[in-house]
């Protein structure tokens, strides 16, 4: 989508949308739900927004789309006034990072861009990392976007993601693309599918957020 030119700095905020509570993945911090679907992301997303004044993007992959689109109704209920939902089906943190990057290639701008970038703090990292491979890939000046990590605090997910997001740091570090380690952990949609092929890999690492 295109957008007049605008000169100086701009602010965008991008909430990389988070996984569903699962059994023993569950915050204690008393952030709104709807249903298994934690709002501690998007609701960081909109007060940095609101602060800013500045567009929300709400990247996800999961669900066909209908946790893209109640995040966007609710940060627009909360008086975010420029929300984007970006949505990628049977996807991962790689495209969400490369539809953020694709959305500020379209923008007409004239000026320097801080990028902020909101998810827990667990996944961070990989989310640094693949927005800025993104960058790259879109040949988008190296001063143009400046990356601004806005990490979730707090709560400690099972080990299995913890090893899976390190194992995924390293994939990424190394240029390898992102593998799948087993049923995926926090995405519904995904174990479902992930069952039907496979049964028997419960052991297995649990895919990365």
């Amino acid at each position: 989508m295109k957008r007049e030119t605008v000169s100086g700095m701009e602010n965008i905020v991008a909430v990389f949308v988070g996984p569903h509570h699962v059994q023993d993945w569950r915050c204690s911090f008393g952030h709104q739900h709807a249903g298994t679907l934690c709002f501690s992301r998007v609701d960081m997303g909109i007060a940095a927004a609101q602060q800013l004044g500045s567009t929300l993007l709400i990247c996800g992959d999961s669900n066909g789309g209908s946790d893209v689109r109640m995040l966007v109704a609710h940060a627009q209920h909360h008086g975010v006034r420029c929300v984007e939902g970006l949505h990628k089906s049977h996807s991962n943190t790689v495209m969400d990072a490369q539809s953020t990057i694709d959305y500020i290639a379209g923008l007409s701008t004239t000026g320097r861009i801080v990028l902020r970038l909101v998810t827990d703090w667990w996944h961070m990292p990989r989310v640094i990392i693949q927005t800025q491979r993104a960058i790259r890939a879109a040949r988008i000046g190296p001063d143009r976007v400046v990356l601004q990590p806005h990490s979730v605090l707090g709560w400690i997910p099972p080990a299995k993601v913890l090893t899976g997001e390190a194992l995924g740091v390293t994939d990424a570090l190394r240029g390898r693309p992102q593998q799948s380690r087993g049923i995926p952990v926090g995405k519904p949609d995904a174990t479902a599918r992930h069952r039907k092929r496979a049964p028997d890999t419960s052991s297995q690492e649990g895919e990365r957020w």
